[in-house]
């Protein structure tokens, strides 16, 4: 693994092998390598080589999959803030989430996140769907949450489901910064569900699910970032503090700080997820990256398509094109993604 720059005074290892300019990550993924084995160490050498050269593989190494077009919270940084005309509430069909599960283990898919914006704990089969995938051969199953729904019943179902990863995003040190930022939760139930997920994990002898704590930096809650990391060091494995950004450039760009902190600045910016990952909504559209906030990127259905045929695409090699040709700008949803970073460099 490779040792990361710190500007929180950590001395910690990570596996990150992109080196993002807007997320610093803090704490070991080790349990991954050594659970998951020789199969998560390829996994990452594929990712490398998709990050680094922007080499092609023949089927995506991570997919994104939106459960259900929900959450339970209304976060002042989340797009979620901003109106579109997709469906709340919608939810993938079973017949269409075997459709991509099949697929996906039958080409060998490495990861997959249960979550595309929203909240996976709303959908109740979560844990089976997780051990669905995880039967298929898909080794790195993780998802993104809130935590607010993560009550003993649900923890006992992830932490027997093959769940490799679990991140909560936090986004605060108190409740008084939390009610400021992560509006309609509850800052003692989120630490009390959090803190007993990986008690009981560690009660039952498991390494997996590793458990991440995140915080998305803004002027409502920057003081605070020490703190945080103080706290859940010891507790959760890794940390990961995220700059914010706002890709629509839609949401209150007064969220932004004055100066960030990670020292990172591409000399030239060739956005990595073309070559990565896909995302596929509920719907079963399909996107070139997970920050199409406004979802108009649609390169394609899997209902009408193998998810391969989408991946090899004239329209995605058009769009991996501009990119490596430095002509990101002629893409809105880009370019809008690439401006609203402009305040880190």
């Amino acid at each position: 693994m490779r040792k990361t720059a710190n500007p929180y005074e950590f001395d910690v290892q990570t596996d990150r092998t992109d080196q993002s300019y807007f997320v610093h990550e803090v704490g070991s993924m080790s349990h991954l390598e050594q659970e998951l084995g020789k199969a998560y160490l390829d996994y990452r050498e594929k990712w490398k080589k998709a990050t680094e050269q922007k080499y092609l593989l023949p089927f995506p190494l991570h997919i994104d999959i939106e459960l259900k077009n929900a959450c339970n919270l209304r976060c002042a940084m989340c797009f979620r803030q901003i109106n579109t005309d997709r469906k709340i509430g919608g939810t993938m069909s079973d017949e269409l989430f075997a459709k991509i599960i099949d697929e996906c283990g039958a080409k060998g898919l490495p990861a997959i996140n249960f979550g595309l914006g929203s909240e996976p704990l709303l959908s109740k089969d979560l844990p089976e769907k997780i051990k669905t995938a995880n039967q298929k051969g898909i080794i790195d199953c993780m998802f993104h949450s809130n935590g607010m729904l993560l009550d003993k019943e649900m923890t006992e179902k992830l932490l027997h489901s093959g769940l490799s990863k679990a991140m909560f995003s936090i986004d605060a040190f108190s409740k008084e910064t939390y009610d400021k930022v992560r509006i309609g939760g509850d800052f003692d139930t989120v630490m009390k569900n959090v803190t007993y997920f990986i008690e009981r994990r560690n009660q039952l002898g498991l390494k997996l699910p590793i458990v991440r704590v995140s915080f998305v930096r803004t002027k409502l809650n920057e003081y605070e970032v020490d703190d945080f990391l103080s706290y859940w060091q010891g507790k959760a494995d890794y940390a990961s503090i995220q700059e914010f950004v706002n890709p629509s450039q839609k949401l209150d760009s007064g969220l932004c700080p004055d100066e960030h902190k990670f020292s990172y600045v591409p000399k030239k910016f060739v956005c990595e997820q073309p070559w990565q990952r896909l995302s596929i909504d509920y719907e079963g559209y399909v996107y070139p990256c997970c920050k199409d906030y406004e979802w108009v990127m649609k390169m394609g259905n899997v209902n009408e398509q193998p998810i391969e045929e989408i991946w090899n695409s004239t329209k995605m090699n058009n769009h991996r094109k501009l990119h490596l040709n430095g002509q990101y700008h002629k893409i809105p949803t880009c370019r809008k993604c690439v401006e609203s970073m402009n305040y880190l460099f």
